[in-house]
C-alpha cells in the first residue's frame, strides 16, 4: 500500500483516499486519489491504455474492481510503465466516470474511469522502487498559475480552469522519476534539481525581458512631444528592532525588470502559508523558509533531548549586521533529526512554536513537531544532512508506536522553486554587500505588502484521514457518534472525555481496552477532550447520539498517540432521518450498519494461545510468569513475562541480566497505561498471571514485538498454582517444568527425582524408531528432535498454486488455472508446503510436512513467495527459530563450501495419517524450541 502520511514524498501521499462505491455514487472528487492494485494491465492501443484495477472496499465490503482508461498522448502511454500486480496511488484531477447499466466481466461496479486531460500516478511492485509519472508537472512549477488543484474544495483559490485538458501537451514537462527517498535515485533526484533550478532562473529572467519588452513597447506607442518626470520610488531599510526607515528617493523607469531584491517575504503554498519573519508572534506555530546565517553544535540537554539553535533571515527580517532570527530546535531520539543545513542554506521548517524570551521572539521547534528540508544553491538540491544511520521515520510513543512521525520534510516543486527565488535573493544582498559599505537597499514596503489571511479553512475529515500533521495544522471538522464520556480528573481546568467513532480506523491510534468497548470497535474508537464551553456541552452529550462538531483539532498526546481536542460550543446534534440531506452522517450509518453485519458472523470471542501462535495485533488472552516490573520514574512502566514458548519476533529482546538468562526468544516486554499501572506496584516476581486483551505489536525502536495493556478494566489477575482445574495455568506449569530440567542439564547438574517424574510424566516423548510402522488411526507424537534438512532447497519455492474451481493444483509455469480459462486469477490461491527433516538424539530421521494450515505459519500472508520479497522475508523469518542456519548451509553447498548444521533442539507435536496408498505422513502440528 502507499505510504503513511508521516513521511509525504509525492504530494499524492497528502490526498485523502476516495472510495469506488462513493465515486459510483456522488461522482469524483477531484482533491482527492484512488489507491490500489492492478489486476490486469493491456498493451496501449494507439493513444489508449486499459486496466482492471481492484481498490479495497468500504468497511465490511469486498474489495471493488472496476477499469481505469487512460487516454493519453502516445509519449505519455509509452511512460506508463504500469503491469498486473502494481500498487498504485491516482490523483482524480481530471478524471471522468463513466456509469454503465451492469458491471463488465471481472467487474463488481457498474463503472468505470477516464484519464484524458491528464494524470499524477504512481506506482510499484513489491519489492522494487516507486516510479511516478506526473504530466501536470509544468502546472505546479508555475508554467500554468494552478498550485491549488490538491486542495479541498474551501481551500482552493480558484477553480481548475475549463481548458486545462487542451493546453498544448508539449509545453508541458513530464516528471517519470524514482521515489525521492530511495537510495538508487539520489543521483537523477540530483540531477533534476540541479535542472530545475537552472530552468527556473532562466525562466524568471526569460519573463522579465518579456514584460521590459512589453512596456517598452507601449511607451514608445504612447509617447508625446512632452515629456514628464519619471515617478520617484521609496525604498525601504530594515533595522535591527524591527522599525523600517525611509532611503533616499531613486529614481525609476518604467522598463526596469524584476529584481531578486523585489522578493516578497513569505507566500501560501498549496495548503500550507510560509510566513514573514518579521511578522511572527507570540504563541503563533509558523512555517518559515529562510537564509541560514548561524547554526550551534548538536548538545544533549538535562533531559536527554538533543538540542542545537539557528539563525536564519529573510527579506522581511535582514540587517547587514544582525544575525537574524534564533530558532531552537530539539529532537528527542536522534541527533539526526535536528536540522543540519549548512550557512547559505535555504531552510525550510515547519511548525515552529514563537515564544518570548527577555522581550525578543524566538522560535522553538519541539521534537515530536519540526519537519524540515534544506536546499542547498550551490548544488540546487535538497538535503538532509550527512548520511546517518537514524530510521527516516518512527512511533512517538514508547517503543516506536502511537504517532508516525518524520521530521524529514520532502518539499514540493513549488517549495522548490521558492527556495531558489530566496537564494537569488541572498546572492544579490551578498553582492550590495561586499561591494558597498552603505546598509542594502530592501524593497519598498508599500509595493510588497504581505497577505498572511490566505484562506486556510478547515474540512470535514473522517477519524482515519485526521492527524495532529494533516492540514492546516491539525483542524478538521467531524460527524461522530458518541461511545462513552467521562469526567477528567483534573484540577486545571473544565474538561470532559468523550469516546466518539465514525467507524473509520486511525492505524496510529492505540485503540481503546475497556469492558464498555467490544475488541472489534476498540481501533475505531476516538479519544476526544472536550474543554471550556465544549466540556460543558458534552455532559450533555449520550451514547449512541450523533454530533457534527466543529473546530476539532487533533493533536499528541504525552504518551505519543494521536487524540481530540474540542474547546469552543460548535457541537450540533443529527438525527438519523437527518441523513437524508446530510451525506457525512449517511455515509456513518452505512459505515456502521456494515460493521454491525460483520459482527453477526464475526469470528468467536478472544481465546487462549500461547505466545509462539500469536498474530500480529490480534487481541488475545495468555497465562504467564511474571519476570520483572519496570518502575521508573521517567519512563512508562512496563514488565516482562513468558510462557515458555518462543516467537521468531522476539529474538531481538536482548535483556544481560541474571532472570532473562536463557530465555531468549520468549520474553515479552508489556507497555501499562492508565489503570493497568497500578499492577506493576503490586506484582510478584515469579507469580503467575493471566492476561486478558493482551496483542501485540511490531516496535521499530525494540524491533520486536511488544504487548500494550490499558484501560480502566482489570485485565491482569494472579493466578494460584495450587489450582489443578485451569488446564492454561497447568500448561503453563508444564513448559516451566521442562525449561527447568532443559537448564539443569545443561549445567550437568543432578536433577531432582521429582522433576524428572513430571517431566516424563507430561512429556511422554517418542523417539522415531519407536514410532510404530502401521497403525490403526491417526496419532500424535512428541519427539525431541532437531531439524537437519528442509525441501525445497529454496524457500522461495515452498508454495504451490491452487485453483478453488476445479479443485486442482496448478502448475508453477503457469500464473492461474488454464481449464477454468482463469484469465483475472479469480479462483487462485497460495498454499505453502515445507518438508523438514527431523533427527533425534539417537540420530534416526523422519519427513515431516509443514503445510499451509501448520500452527508455525498461522497469520503469515498467504502469496507468491518467488515474487514478493516482503513476504519472502517474513516466511524466511517466521521459519528461522527452527531451520537455524540451514538456509545458509543450502547457499554455501552450491558455492562447493560446507558449513555446520547449527539448529536448535524442539519438542515437536507430529500428527500422523495414511495416505491412500498406504504410505504414512507426517505433518508438523506445533513446536516449542527448548535450547
Amino acid at each position: 500500500m502507499p505510504p503513511r502520511s508521516g513521511s509525504l514524498s509525492d504530494p499524492l501521499d497528502a490526498l485523502v483516499v476516495q472510495s469506488a462505491h462513493d465515486i459510483f455514487r456522488h461522482g469524483v472528487e477531484e482533491t482527492k486519489c484512488i489507491a490500489g492494485r492492478i489486476r490486469m494491465a493491456w498493451d496501449a492501443k494507439g493513444k489508449r491504455k486499459e486496466t482492471l484495477v481492484q481498490v479495497p472496499g468500504e468497511l465490511g465490503q469486498q474489495p471493488a474492481m472496476f477499469r481505469i482508461y487512460f487516454q493519453l498522448p502516445e509519449e505519455h502511454l509509452q511512460l506508463l510503465g504500469i503491469s498486473s500486480q502494481d500498487t498504485f496511488r491516482l490523483s482524480l484531477r481530471g478524471v471522468k466516470v463513466e456509469t454503465l447499466v451492469q458491471p463488465p466481466k471481472a467487474s463488481s461496479i457498474a463503472m468505470q474511469l477516464v484519464v484524458s486531460e491528464g494524470v499524477h500516478i504512481y506506482w510499484e511492485r513489491q519489492g522494487e522502487e516507486r516510479k511516478t509519472l506526473n504530466t501536470w508537472l509544468a502546472t505546479s512549477l508555475g508554467v500554468v498559475d494552478d498550485n491549488n488543484w490538491f486542495a479541498s474544495p474551501e481551500l482552493a483559490s480558484s477553480t481548475r480552469p475549463k481548458g486545462v485538458g487542451k493546453r498544448k501537451r508539449e509545453d508541458a514537462k513530464l516528471d517519470v522519476q524514482e521515489s525521492m527517498g530511495t537510495e538508487g535515485s539520489k543521483k537523477e533526484a540530483k540531477k533534476r534539481m540541479r535542472f530545475e533550478a537552472k530552468r527556473l532562473r532562466r525562466a524568471e529572467a526569460a519573463k522579465s525581458k518579456a514584460e521590459e519588452d512589453a512596456k517598452s513597447s507601449a511607451l514608445s506607442k504612447s509617447s508625446s512631444p512632452s515629456t514628464s518626470a519619471a515617478p520617484m520610488k521609496t525604498s525601504r531599510v530594515s533595522t535591527g528592532n524591527g522599525s523600517e526607515s525611509a532611503s533616499p528617493p531613486a529614481p525609476t523607469s518604467a522598463s526596469s525588470s524584476y529584481s531578486p531584491l523585489d522578493l516578497l517575504a513569505g507566500c501560501q503554498l498549496g495548503l500550507l502559508t510560509y510566513a514573514a519573519i518579521s511578522e511572527v508572534r507570540r504563541n503563533q506555530t509558523v512555517h518559515l523558509i529562510g537564509i541560514v546565517t548561524e547554526a550551534s553544535s548538536p548538545r544533549t540537554t538535562r533531559t536527554g533531548e538533543w538540542m542545537r539553535y539557528l539563525h536564519i533571515v529573510d527579506p522581511s527580517n535582514y540587517h547587514p549586521n544582525g544575525t537574524g532570527f534564533k530558532i531552537n530546535c530539539f529532537a528527542k531520539r536522534y541527533e539526526a533529526w535536528l536540522p543540519h543545513p549548512a550557512p547559505g542554506d535555504v531552510l525550510i521548517l515547519q511548525n515552529v512554536k514563537i515564544d518570548d524570551y527577555n522581550s525578543h521572539y524566538v522560535g522553538v521547534g519541539y521534537g515530536n513537531k519540526l519537519r524540515w528540508a534544506a536546499f542547498s544553491p550551490s548544488k540546487g538540491t535538497v538535503h538532509h544532512g550527512p548520511k546517518n544511520s537514524a530510521p527516516k521515520e518512527e512511533g512517538l510513543a514508547e517503543g516506536g508506536f502511537g504517532v508516525n512521525f518524520s521530521p524529514f520534510l520532502r518539499p514540493q516543486a513549488d517549495e522548490i522553486t521558492y527556495c531558489v527565488k530566496v537564494s537569488d535573493w541572498w546572492g544579490e544582498v551578498q553582492k550590495q554587500k561586499y561591494a558597498s559599505d552603505d546598509v542594502a537597499v530592501m524593497p519598498d514596503v508599500a509595493h510588497t505588502a504581505h497577505k498572511t489571511n490566505l484562506s486556510r479553512k478547515r474540512i470535514h475529515r473522517l477519524i482515519s484521514d485526521a492527524g495532529p500533521h494533516v492540514p492546516p495544522d491539525g483542524y478538521f471538522d467531524c460527524t461522530i457518534e458518541v461511545l462513552k464520556g467521562n469526567p477528567t480528573n483534573t484540577q486545571s481546568a473544565l474538561t470532559y472525555t468523550l469516546y466518539v467513532t465514525d467507524y473509520t480506523r486511525n492505524e496510529e491510534m492505540r485503540g481503546v481496552q475497556s469492558n464498555w468497548c467490544p475488541s472489534s470497535l476498540s481501533d475505531y474508537v476516538l479519544q476526544l477532550e472536550m474543554w471550556d464551553a465544549a466540556a460543558v456541552r458534552a455532559q450533555k452529550m449520550r451514547p449512541g447520539q450523533y454530533y457534527y462538531i466543529e473546530n476539532a483539532r487533533m493533536r499528541i498526546n504525552t504518551a505519543g498517540y494521536p487524540e481530540g481536542k474540542v474547546a469552543q460550543d460548535k457541537i450540533y446534534l443529527l438525527e438519523e432521518e437527518d441523513s437524508v440531506k446530510n451525506s457525512n452522517l449517511r455515509a456513518l450509518l452505512e459505515r456502521k450498519q456494515k460493521w454491525q453485519s460483520r459482527q453477526a458472523i464475526a469470528e468467536p470471542d478472544m481465546q487462549y494461545q500461547l505466545v509462539q501462535d500469536v498474530v500480529e495485533a490480534k487481541f488475545f488472552h495468555c497465562a504467564v510468569v511474571l519476570l520483572k516490573a519496570m518502575l521508573r520514574k521517567d519512563q512508562t512502566p512496563c514488565i516482562y513475562v513468558t510462557d515458555y514458548t518462543s516467537h521468531p519476533q522476539l529474538k531481538n529482546v536482548i535483556i544481560n541480566e541474571p532472570w532473562a538468562k536463557s530465555l531468549s526468544g520468549r520474553i515479552v516486554k508489556i507497555t501499562l497505561s492508565e489503570e493497568q499501572k497500578e499492577v506493576a506496584e503490586s506484582a510478584i516476581i515469579g507469580a503467575f498471571y493471566s492476561i486478558r486483551k493482551l496483542r501485540l505489536k511490531y516496535s521499530a525502536v525494540e524491533d520486536c514485538f511488544c504487548g500494550f495493556l490499558g484501560g480502566n478494566e482489570k485485565l491482569i489477575v494472579a493466578l494460584n498454582p495450587n489450582r489443578t482445574d485451569n488446564e492454561h495455568l497447568n500448561g503453563l506449569l508444564r513448559r516451566k517444568e521442562e525449561w527447568e530440567m532443559i537448564q539443569y542439564q545443561k549445567q550437568d547438574s543432578p536433577v531432582p527425582q521429582h522433576s524428572i517424574a513430571k517431566a516424563e510424566q507430561n512429556s511422554a516423548y517418542t523417539r522415531i524408531k519407536d514410532i510404530p510402522a502401521a497403525d490403526a488411526g491417526p496419532r500424535v507424537f512428541r519427539i525431541s528432535a532437531r531439524v537437519v534438512d528442509y525441501h525445497p532447497l529454496d524457500l522461495q519455492d515452498a508454495f504451490y498454486q491452487f485453483c478453488t474451481k476445479c479443485k486442482l493444483e496448478i502448475p508453477n509455469k503457469y500464473r492461474a488455472c488454464l481449464r477454468c480459462s482463469d484469465s483475472e486469477y479469480a479462483y487462485v490461491q497460495y498454499m505453502y508446503q515445507l518438508y523438514i527433516m527431523l533427527e533425534d538424539e539417537d540420530q534416526n530421521q523422519l519427513i515431516v510436512s509443514v503445510n499451509n494450515n501448520c500452527s508455525l505459519l498461522n497469520g503469515l500472508k498467504r502469496g507468491c513467495i518467488r515474487e514478493d520479497a516482503q513476504l519472502r522475508r517474513d516466511f524466511s523469518l517466521r521459519l528461522k527459530p527452527v531451520l537455524g542456519n540451514l538456509a545458509t548451509v543450502h547457499n554455501a553447498l552450491r558455492a562447493d563450501k560446507n558449513i555446520e548444521v547449527d539448529t536448535p533442539w524442539c519438542i515437536f507435536e507430529v500428527d500422523s495419517w495414511f495416505m491412500p496408498e498406504g504410505r504414512h505422513a507426517f505433518g508438523l502440528k506445533s513446536y516449542n524450541v527448548v535450547s
